[in-house]
């Protein structure tokens, strides 16, 4: 079994002794040119800024933390692009998910065919049956009761399914979507879901609402705390009666 090895780069605190004053940072998103840039500014407002790190296979923002999956090392990063540690990784992608408060929660190496989790400040593997996690997971977050959620995607449709983390059993499972389609789960809960020029939402409760899109994408991606990046051109922000969606800028080669 793939193992990770740690090792500490630089503590946060001893590089915020001066405080930078600039735009604010709302999270981060990976170009087509496969570089980690930060985004900066306010909603209509925002700016791209120079890239944080090249050659990412993977990576996900919540806003006060960035994962990154490189070719052979994880690595773990601050809101400003510092780097706070780094581990060995496996060959090929990387799903990552955090928790409600923007804490790094769960790593999935499909290739590996290995999970992690952080708990108490550390990282550690989590074993699943052989048939609970595999390639056609395109989603992960973690849930309560020492649970993780997960969207398999697959010819008959989307499926969510409930993981024991104690255990490694699926607990249950449902159809949520007839099609494969890209898909994003919230640290809330909350299942977003392409459908052509929609994006459909589904809460815990099971209901479904569907905000209007400018055209089809074909990408979901995390943002930031409170944002979705959705093919890499638009932001979104969701809110109760609706979403806020802005054009994201042009990145430049």
């Amino acid at each position: 079994m793939f193992r990770l090895v740690a090792s500490l780069l630089l503590c946060a605190a001893a590089t915020a002794a001066q405080p930078s004053l600039g735009p604010p940072s709302l999270g981060c998103l990976r170009d087509e040119q496969n570089r980690l840039r930060p985004v900066l500014g306010v909603a209509a407002n925002f700016m791209v800024g120079e890239p944080w790190q090249a050659g990412v296979v993977a990576a996900a923002c919540s806003g006060r933390f960035a994962l990154v999956k490189l070719s052979g090392a994880l690595l773990l990063l601050d809101e400003s692009g510092l780097p706070l540690a780094r581990w060995d990784a496996p060959a090929g992608p990387a799903l990552f998910a955090f928790a409600a408060g923007g804490d790094p929660s769960l790593v999935w190496f499909p290739r590996a065919a290995a999970l992690y989790r952080w708990r108490g400040g550390l990282i550690e593997p989590v074993a699943v049956q052989a048939d609970a996690l595999g390639p056609d997971v395109t989603a992960i977050a973690p849930a309560a009761g020492d649970r993780m959620m997960a969207i398999m995607s697959g010819p008959d449709g989307l499926w969510l399914r409930s993981i024991s983390l104690a255990t490694g059993q699926v607990e249950w499972e449902e159809r949520v979507h007839p099609r494969a389609a890209p898909a994003l789960l919230r640290p809330d809960g909350t299942l977003l879901l392409l459908d052509n020029a929609e994006l459909v939402v589904r809460g815990g409760d099971s209901a479904e609402r569907r905000i209007p899109l400018p055209f089809p994408a074909s990408a979901l991606e995390p943002l930031g705390e409170e944002w979705v990046a959705v093919g890499r051109v638009l932001a979104l922000r969701l809110r109760d009666q609706g979403a806020e969606i802005y054009r994201l800028p042009e990145v430049g080669p």
